[in-house]
C-alpha cells in the first residue's frame, strides 16, 4: 500500500506494539486513504504522494464523514488514535503533523452531534434579527450574523475560510457574487471559489449598509469584522454567537462546523453533480480546485455552483 506505512509498521513492531494494534492502525490508515482519494484531491495519487497536502481541516472532515456513516464513537476514537500515532511518526522525518489537536470523543456513549434541518437553519438565521435592546452594536451585529450564518449554510465554508474573506476576494456578477479563497495544501497554493448566491444577497447588502456607516471598505479589509474595532472576527466569537441563538431556540450541540455538514447533506439531497458538490466544499476531482485565471469555463461552473447553493435555503 505505502512505503511510509510499511516503515511505520516496522516502527510499531520495534516498539513491541501488539499484533491487533498494528492491524487496526493499518486498517484505519487504509480507510483514510480511501476517503482522501474519493473526497479530497488525489483520486489517482498514492497515499505517500497525498501526505504533504493533508491539513487539520481534512482530518476533521474525515471524522465528520465517519460519523455521518454511523461509525461508532469507539471506532472513531480508535481512528483518531491511529492518525495521531501515524503522524507523530511521520513528523519525525517531515516536521509536518496536521493531527496535532485532533480529538476524539470524551464520552463514547454521549449523543451524536446535532444534524440541522432546513427548518432549524432558517430559524437560526431569523433569530439574528430579534431585537436585543442594550446590546452593543445591535444592528451591525444582527446584519453581520445573519449574513455569516447564511453564507456558512449555503456554501459549507469552514469558519476560518469565511472569516478570512477580504473585500478584494469578492467578484461581482449579475444575480450573485463569487468569493476567491486561497488555500495552502502543503507547498501547493490553490484557489477555491464559492458563490454568494441570490438567496442571501439581500443579507449581504444590508450588512454592507451597516458596515459603511462604521468603517471604510478597501480590498485589504476583512468582510466579517467585530462591531467595536472593525478587526477580523475570531472563530471563538462566531461560535459563541451561534450557541447563543441556538440556546434561545432550544437547539443543542450546534457549532460552526454543523453548517458545513448541513450544506453537504443538502447538496447531496438536491442531487448536485458530485464534481460540483466537491468544488463547492473545497474538495475536488484530480486536484483541480480551480485557479485564479478567469475563463468562460470558470463562469459556467460559477453559475452552476450558484444555482445549487441558492436551492439550499429555498
Amino acid at each position: 500500500m505505502s512505503i511510509i506505512i510499511d516503515r511505520f509498521e516496522r516502527e510499531l513492531i520495534r516498539s513491541e506494539a501488539s499484533v491487533d494494534t498494528i492491524a487496526a492502525y493499518k486498517s484505519d490508515l487504509k480507510k483514510f486513504h480511501e476517503y482522501i482519494r474519493e473526497n479530497v484531491f488525489y483520486s489517482d495519487s498514492s497515499f505517500d504522494e497525498s501526505l504533504c497536502a493533508i491539513t487539520y481541516e481534512v482530518l476533521e472532515d474525515f471524522i465528520y464523514w465517519l460519523e455521518d456513516r454511523e461509525y461508532s464513537r469507539a471506532t472513531i476514537n480508535r481512528m483518531v488514535a491511529s492518525l495521531k500515532a501515524f503522524y507523530k511518526y511521520y513528523s519525525k522525518h517531515s516536521g509536518f503533523n496536521p493531527a496535532i489537536g485532533l480529538k476524539g470523543y470524551k464520552n463514547v456513549n454521549s449523543r451524536r452531534r446535532t444534524v440541522l434541518s432546513k427548518e432549524q437553519v432558517i430559524k437560526i438565521i431569523n433569530q439574528t434579527q430579534i431585537k436585543r435592546y442594550g446590546e452593543p452594536y445591535m444592528l451591525f451585529n444582527a446584519q453581520r450574523n445573519r449574513f455569516l450564518i447564511a453564507l456558512l449554510a449555503t456554501t459549507g465554508l469552514r469558519i476560518g475560510e469565511a472569516l478570512n474573506i477580504k473585500f478584494g476576494n469578492i467578484e461581482h456578477y449579475d444575480g450573485y457574487k463569487m468569493v476567491n479563497i486561497d488555500i495552502h495544501k502543503g507547498k501547493t497554493k490553490l484557489n477555491k471559489r464559492v458563490p454568494i448566491c441570490e438567496k442571501i444577497l439581500p443579507y449581504y447588502d444590508l450588512y454592507i449598509e451597516e458596515y459603511k456607516k462604521k468603517f471604510k471598505i478597501s480590498d485589504e479589509k476583512y468582510l466579517i469584522v467585530a462591531g467595536r474595532s472593525g478587526g477580523q472576527l475570531c472563530s471563538k466569537s462566531s461560535n459563541v454567537m451561534i450557541k447563543k441563538y441556538c440556546k434561545e431556540l432550544e437547539i443543542e450541540d450546534v457549532t460552526n462546523h454543523c453548517f458545513r455538514h448541513y450544506a453537504n447533506t443538502s447538496l447531496e439531497e438536491l442531487e448536485t453533480p458530485d464534481s460540483i458538490r466537491k468544488k463547492i466544499l473545497g474538495w475536488s476531482c484530480n486536484g483541480d480546485m480551480g485557479n485564479s485565471i478567469y475563463s468562460h469555463d470558470t463562469e459556467k461552473k460559477d453559475k452552476i455552483m450558484a444555482k445549487y447553493c441558492n436551492k439550499i435555503l429555498e
